[in-house]
Formats: structure tokens, sequence, C-alpha cells
């Protein structure tokens, strides 16, 4: 039964589906919708044997990216497939899918195939192929090949390729016994269970193995053979258990009805925040006894964390997937802390990547959540606070830029807290080899001090303490040793003299002695170092079975007259003084042996319980720490001691994998910061505990830079009107999309699929354009996917102030558009509000995983209560980018679009242009600036209908004088005007 696994990866409605539907049933599937998560399909390659392709169908929404890498640790073919035709910069977007790939499978076996050859689609040229090949290397790219899935063409040679690269594959060749046939066929029996368990441990696959015939060390390569054929999944090691995936289909349904792109599905993670009261609902179709490991099983691959705080759990977990790309929020944060607290600015780093895995971001969110501001989250950053004794440090903003590689931290107060995020980046990183630092600026108040790459960059010839804080960021970075602390004391010169020749000791103990030489640093910022020091020994033991290794820290003393040592544990607290656990001992006979292990370290560990005031009994000696020796009675006492008592914490975040006493866990649990601006706790539990049942129908589901606040209607109009283009070359602020065709209801996945029609809104009154007869003008969009695609923040723009107008326009003074009806089914505006929410979605569906320049999201600039200063200028340059690339769409589709769009460009007296309306263009002229903060006229349409009394049929007009709405096939007139 030799399996490969073939997986297909790329950009969404890439046609991947319809290949794996053309390989199985050898025809085209011409109902599709859009994948989501991953979709397994078995299918036993016809002429060859027993050869079967297992195929893994990844969705192309780049939501489902981060759960993908659960799939992929195994061996595979990959096929990369996209359609030219819907990828305009041919290969740019497709590199992301492979680098996510890559980033996982460094080695993975790659062939390259275009779709829609039916249709016309051109296939790579010999130049295109070959830069592939030299991108990736000839020994990755195994193919390039160009198929049409309607009429079959290229299949036959596709498939001759992956029969040739399956059986290349490891294991392909090897005889496989009966009793692994009855195995396959009992693991299926299992999961086809509606109760099956998601996972099971490594000693239950034992004993369903046994129960099959394969036993003793069959067992375990049975299971690695079946996890390389894709019939089960092995998840990486967790402390002493092993979870084995039994079916990974269910596996990637369970997690896609959290992590999701699907519209009904996003209700459950609104705000990123799955609410642990409706995971019921969210995993309905499962049994009920499953559906909380199925949440502990999202904390335990880091797609979440759970939320508490000091007074126990919030009842919800972050979803880090499902994050919003939106900052506004955070940056508004950022400024109230400037603002609320007189911290000075301290330092900026920006360090550049070759390269910076998707996996980075959401590491990094789950590793600073302890220490991150409420509601300060974001897919691409947070804000992070410093806070002692019930006092707010410090604070910084991070930032990291997946497309540049970047990461930038904007530090305000002690070093320390940017030092920490430093090295929370550079754990994040490890498992990556290939990522490496090419450029480290730091920058003092906007001034670059240090630049350089990781050969070059040195601490400048400062002296005082800006020169110690570069040398250890440099230091965190790990691209520079700095200078080593000074003390006078003659035991630290001699343990100081061990460090730098001792083999043991790693960057982050060596760390911690710089810190316990620094006079200025305080107990709790020494503290937070010492823990991440020791976290690194525990790493280490817990990595290495064949050194000896350290588990929680075990010091031993002794009086002057015995040569006994008393083992006792050190016990950290979080925030409190450590202390040795004077009520857990073992006695040790043979100084000797025990204090002549890493004596660097017990060096280290003497001088830390000095600084840090740990006290031990009246008479007793600190001698050092104990390396536990797997082969003496001892050890396995202070083993066993350890673990009835103590535990390693994974759930932490920022201090993972630290050894602490069980009464103390709760205090190192994820906790929101609360005490920084309580508002945004408050509305972090506002959140938590707004069900969805409870949202108004006007509000549910709409864009989470929107959030039904009426005073982003304000900001949003007002600072684009301010802040974008002052030419009447580019088209107007606002547009709308419709379908060219209208149907029978509304239905938000349909509307950007076929011909669009685009209307221009004035800019005083949000009306369409008029022509001189009173019809409505749009123009037609032939090519609605590439337009989206393009044109993604400026279509969306105009649905959310849209949105916006409708909902709260009458309390703030600005113009409502007047509704003569969202097809024939909609009578009230609070209705097509909540229209518009669904087609945003259904918009960012339509492009989502689209990262080109182009599709820059400004709207997210808009979202807060205002535009910093020093942002407006980007604002305006990402406006005018993304609007030139409009006019020249417009241009190919209207060469006289300026004059036929039913609007004028109009400078008024006092210098303010704008595309105006006829009816309201000599009053803006006279007062320009103030037209655009009221309301100015409204001007409701009026549509007659043919044959009403003392009317005529008003056709709406375009460039091709077409109605702005056609009749449906039913022949029901459908008025499509929004305004």
């Amino acid at each position: 039964m030799p399996i490969a696994k073939i997986i297909l990866t790329g950009p969404p409605w890439a046609g991947k589906t319809c290949l794996v539907h053309r390989f199985v049933h050898n025809s085209f599937l011409k109902k599709r919708k859009m994948t989501p998560g991953i979709s397994l399909k078995s299918w036993k390659v016809p002429m060859e044997c027993d050869l079967e392709f297992m195929f893994y169908d990844l969705g192309g929404q780049p939501v489902y990216a981060t759960t993908h890498r659960l799939f992929l640790h195994t061996r595979a073919c990959f096929l990369v497939v996209w359609n030219p035709k819907a990828e305009t910069n041919r290969l740019d977007r497709v590199h992301e899918y492979v680098r996510d790939l890559l980033d996982v499978v460094p080695d993975a076996l790659l062939t390259f195939v275009t779709t829609h050859a039916d249709e016309g689609a051109a296939e790579l040229s010999e130049s295109e192929v070959d830069a592939l090949r030299e991108k990736y290397g000839e020994q990755q790219v195994k193919g390039y090949f160009h198929v049409g899935n309607g009429d079959a063409s290229g299949i036959d040679d596709l498939l001759q390729h992956l029969v040739a690269l399956a059986n290349s594959l490891d294991s392909m060749g090897s005889l496989f016994l009966p009793s692994y046939v009855t195995l396959r066929q009992q693991v299926q029996q299992i999961r086809s269970k509606n109760d099956a368990p998601l996972t099971i441990t490594r000693d239950e696959w034992n004993r369903v193995a046994d129960g099959a015939g394969v036993q003793g060390w069959e067992c375990e390569r049975a299971l690695g053979l079946f996890h390389a054929f894709g019939e089960v999944l092995r998840l990486p090691q967790r402390e002493v258990r092993e979870d084995i995936i039994l079916s990974p289909q269910r596996f990637a349904d369970v997690l896609a009805c959290v992590i999701t792109a699907e519209k009904h599905r996003r209700k459950y993670s609104r705000k990123a925040l799955l609410r642990h009261e409706e995971i019921d609902q969210a995993w309905s179709e499962y049994s009920a006894n499953l559906r909380k490991g199925f949440l502990q099983f999202l904390h335990d691959s880091d797609l979440a964390a759970s939320l508490e705080t000091k007074d126990g759990p919030l009842e919800a977990s972050l979803l880090f997937p499902m994050l919003s790309d939106m900052s506004g929020e955070s940056n508004a944060i950022f400024r109230s802390l400037r603002e609320t607290y007189a911290i000075p600015a301290g330092l900026t780093v920006r360090v550049t990547f070759n390269s910076l895995p998707r996996l980075f971001g959401q590491r990094l969110q789950r590793r600073l959540l302890g220490i991150t501001e409420a509601n300060s989250w974001w897919r691409e950053g947070c804000v992070t606070v410093l806070q002692e004794d019930g006092r707010v440090r410090g604070f910084a903003r991070v930032g990291y830029h997946r497309r540049e590689s970047e990461l930038c931290v904007e530090n305000f107060g002690p070093s320390i807290l940017l030092e920490d995020i430093l090295y929370a980046s550079k754990k994040c990183l490890e498992g990556f080899p290939g990522v490496r630092i090419e450029e480290v600026e730091v920058s003092d108040r906007g001034t670059p001090i240090v630049k350089g790459d990781s050969q070059t960059i040195s601490v400048p010839c400062t002296e005082g303490v800006l020169s110690q804080e570069i040398s250890d960021i440099l230091y965190r970075l790990g691209l520079a040793e700095g200078a080593e602390g000074s003390t006078e004391a003659e035991e630290g010169e001699e343990a100081k003299g061990q460090l730098e020749s001792s083999p043991d000791l790693s960057r982050e103990i060596k760390y911690l002695w710089r810190k316990m030489h620094d006079d200025s640093i305080t107990r709790n910022d020494l503290q937070r170092a010492a823990l991440l020091a020791l976290q690194e020994l525990c790493e280490l033991g817990v990595e290495d079975l064949q050194r000896q290794k350290l588990e929680a820290l075990w010091i031993l003393s002794s009086r002057p007259d015995s040569s006994r040592l008393v083992a006792r544990p050190l016990r950290p607290r979080y925030g409190m003084y450590w202390e040795l656990d004077l009520s857990i001992s073992v006695v040790v006979d043979d100084m000797n042996e025990f204090c002549s292990m890493h004596s660097s370290v017990n060096e280290v560990v003497k001088l830390l319980l000095t600084r840090l005031e740990v006290e031990v009994l009246d008479g007793e000696r600190i001698q050092g720490v104990h390396w536990r020796s797997d082969q003496r009675e001892v050890s396995k006492e202070i083993t066993s001691k350890t673990r009835k008592h103590y535990g390693q914490i994974f759930d932490s975040g920022f201090f993972s994998g630290v050894w602490v006493h069980k009464e103390d866990r709760s205090a190192f649990q994820v906790d929101v910061v609360m005490n920084a601006l309580q508002e945004n706790f408050r509305k972090l539990q506002n959140d938590i505990h707004q069900g969805f049942d409870d949202l108004s129908a006007d509000l549910r589901e709409i864009d989470q830079g929107l959030e039904g606040n009426s005073a982003r209607l304000t900001n949003m109009v007002q600072t684009l009107l301010e802040a974008c283009h002052d030419s009447g070359d580019l088209p107007p602020k606002l547009a709308l999309i419709l379908p060219k065709n209208a149907a029978a209801s509304f239905d938000p996945r349909t509307w950007f699929t076929s011909e669009l029609h685009i209307v221009f809104l004035c800019d005083v009154t949000l009306q369409p354009g008029i022509d001189e007869e009173g019809n409505v003008v749009n123009f037609t969009i032939c090519q609605p996917r590439e337009f989206l695609q393009k044109a993604f923040p400026y279509i969306k723009l105009g649905l959310l102030v849209v949105q916006a107008a409708l909902l709260s326009g009458r309390l703030l003074g600005y113009p409502v558009p007047e509704i003569s009806g969202l097809y024939n089914v909609f009578t009230e505006a609070s209705q097509v509000a909540g229209a518009m929410a669904e087609l945003v979605e259904a918009l960012e569906e339509e492009v989502q995983g689209n990262e080109t320049d182009a599709s820059f999201d400004y709207t997210a600039l808009l979202e807060a209560g205002s535009v910093a200063e020093d942002r407006v200028e980007y604002l305006r340059e990402q406006c005018e980018a993304n609007f030139k690339i409009v006019k020249d769409m417009m241009d190919g589709i209207d060469a006289k679009w300026q004059d036929n769009c039913g609007l004028v460009w109009c400078t008024a007296d006092d210098g303010t242009s704008a595309w105006v309306g006829r009816d309201v263009a000599q009053g803006f002229k006279e007062s320009g600036s103030e037209m655009l903060r009221t309301s100015g006229r409204q001007l409701p349409l009026k549509e007659t209908k043919q044959g009403e009394p003392g009317g005529e049929e008003q056709h709406v007009r375009n460039s091709g004088r077409q109605p702005l709405a056609e009749t449906s096939e039913a022949g029901d007139r459908c008025a499509c005007v929004l305004l």
C-alpha cells in the first residue's frame, strides 16, 4: 500500500480543488466554492498497481496559513498552483506561498503548475521558469506544467510527472506486512465514529497496532509510515506526551470552525476572541465531551492563548491567526500611553532579516501576551507595558512587517523592556535556521546612532549609560559580545574569568552575568533576566538526554563542620522575593562530585542569590547547584520531588519553560495588563461578554475598523478629505461597486463575481454622479477580479463610509443617502447598512491573499479617533498611489471618464478642491471647506417605473449607455441605486 502525500498550495481560486477533481473523477468541477482550511482526498492511481495519492488541498486564504504548518512536517510532493490571469504581478504573490512551505520544509520538492490554459491563460516563459530554478535551486524545482482543468490539457503529463516523483519518495518501494493493511482499516474504523477522539496517545496507538497484529518495534515503524503517508499526523512531543491525530481531515475541520475565512463562522471569533461560553456553538457538529479538548489543543499548538488576570480567567482565548490587520486601535492606545505617562522616549531598534516567516508574528504575540496592553494586539504588532508594584515604568510599540522582513520596536522608559522584546523575537525565530539578520539600526529620538549589518555593526565610542544600553541590545540580538560588567569583588572577578572561558554557558547566562554587575538594575529587572536564564538551562536539560541536565534549580548548601550537602529547590516567584524552599530537602553525601560540575554556573548562581538577597539557614554556606545524574539514587529522589512539587510552565508566553512551584503557577500565567489603561481592560471585558446574539442586526459582523462608532464617520470622511489628493486627474475619493446584472435576491457571495458597475460619489452629498438628463452614471468593469485586487482599499472605503452614513450620519450632521432600495428586498436604511457590512466581508474574501503594494489597506489608518500628524503624509502617499492605479484602470475603461462621470472637479474660493455634483458646485465654490464638514444638500433619487402616469422610464447612463441595474430573468424591476 504505497501512499504518496501530494500537497497543493497557492492563492485562492487558483484551481487547486478543480485539479484534484480532474485527477480523481476525470471531469471538470463546475460548481466550486472556497476551500475552508484543508480538503483531503484519497485516490488510487490507475494502471499503477497499488500506488495511491493522498491529496492535501490547502485553502489559499492567508488566515489558514498558520494552521497549514501542522500538516507539512512530512515527506511529500508539493504542487504550487496559480492562475496566471489572476496574478497580474506574475510570481510576486506566488513566492509568498512557496516561502510558507520552505519555512517549514526547507528541502521540499516543488512542482509549479499554472492553470486555466483552456481559458487562454499564458504559460510561463522559458526565462521565468529558469528564474524559478535559480531562486529555489535545481534540486528542489522538479518541474513546471501548464494545465487546463476544463479540457484536461496538460493533465496527463502532470500525472506522469507526479507518479515518477512519488515513487522516488522514501519508503515507497518498501514491502508492507498484511498487518499494516489491517491496522489502516482499524484506524479508519475508529475515526468513523461520531464520538471518536481527535487525538490519541502513543500508548493508545500501540494498543491499536497490537490489536492489528503490529507489535514491538513495528509499532514505531508503522506510525512513522502512516504519518509520512498522510493517513495520521504526529504532533511535536510535549513534555512526556505525544499526541497522534487519527483523522487529519477532521482535525483541519475543527480548526476551520474558529480559524476561518467563512463569514458564517467568523462570528465565533469576533475581535479575534474565542469566548469559552460559545465553544459549544462553534463546535456543535462534534460530541460535547470533545470540545474542551479542542480548545486545549488550540492553546497547545500556539494558535490561541487563554486570557487571564491575577484575579482569574477572562473566559476567552485570543486567536492569533484571526487578529485584525488594522493597527488603528493599537496606535491610539500607544498615543494614550504617551499622553498619560510622563515617560521619556528611549531607543528605537529596527532589525531587517533576510526573511521573516509567517509563523514569527504568531509566536511573538504569544510570547509577549503577558506584558501586552489589553486590546492593543493586531496582526503585525502590539503595545507592551512594563510595570512594577502597580506602577507603569515603560511601554513599547512592537511592529513586524513580513513583506519587508522587518521588526521595529519603539521604546519609552527603561531599556530592559526593549531588551526583553528583542530576546523574545530571537527565541521566536529558533527553528528557522535559514533566517539571519541583515541590518540593525538603533535610533535615539529619531536620530540613527548605530547602523550596520551583522558583520560590521559595533557599539559606538560613547561613554555612559547609552553605550551600555546599545551593547546590551546588540548582545540580545546575538551580534556582539559587548563589554562585560566589572566588579571589585574578588569572587566576582574569579567567576568572571571562568565565564569567559567556560564552554558550558549560554548567552543568556552571560547576559545575566552582565546584569548582575549593573548597579542601576532593579530587583524586578534582575529577576526577569534570571528567569530567562534559568529557562535556558532547563531547556538545555530537556533537549539533550545525554548531557548532565538541570530541571528546577536545587541549591546545595553545607555547614563548615560537615562534608554533607543539603539540596533545596530555589523557588522563583513572579514579582516577589525569591526564596529557598525549606519544606523540601534532600541530603547529598559527596560534596566534591556534585560541586565539580559546571563550576562557572555554580559561581553565577551564588552571585545571583546574593544579589537577590535569598536567605539560607544560619550557619550554612551556598556551594552551588545540583546537576542531576540519572545513575544516582539521590538524583532520582530529587527528580521525584521536583515532579511532585514543581513543573514547567508552557502556557505563560514570555516565561514558558520556567520550572516553578505549582502553588506559584497562577502568577506566571498569561495575564492581561490591567493597571496601565483601565478603559482598555474594561473594553476587552465588554467585548468578551458581548454575545453575537445580542448584537444589533444593523451592526452584526460589521468590519472591525468601524464597530458602529459614530465618531468614525467624522474621522474617516474628514481625515480622508483633508489628507488625500488635490488633483482633478485622479478619481473621486468615494465610489460604489454594483453587479451589472441584477439577481432576484441579495447575495453578497455573488456580488463581485461577474461584470460590475462602478458609481462615483459626490464628496459633499455622498450622492452618485448624475448626467445632464438626471440619470445615474456608471461604468462597466469587464474584468472584476483584476480591478478589485488593485482597487481593494478604494472600494472598501466607499462601502465603509456609506455604511457609517446610513447608521449614524444624521446624528453627526453628515449627509445621509436616500435609499431607493438595494434590489427590491430592502426597504429600510438599516437593512442596507447591514448589507454593506456583508459586502465588506465579501470584498475581503474575494481579494484575500493579495498582498501587493496596490492593495495596501489605508482604511486602517482612518479607523482611530484621529490620524497622528506624522502619519498624515504617509496616508496621503498611500491614498494617492492607489488612486493613480484606479485612474489608470478607468482610463482603460473610458478615456473620457472625468467628463462623463456625472461629477465636476471644483476648486472653492478658500482653495479647497473636490469632486462634487453639478447641483452643489456653485455652493461649493463659495464655501468649499465648510460644505465638506456639513450635510450639504440631500437630493433623493426619484425613479419612476415604465408605465406610471406622468412618468417616463429613466435609464442610468454609463460609457455604453446601459441601465444601472438590468431586470432579472423573472422580469422584476430591481432598483440598485444605493444612494
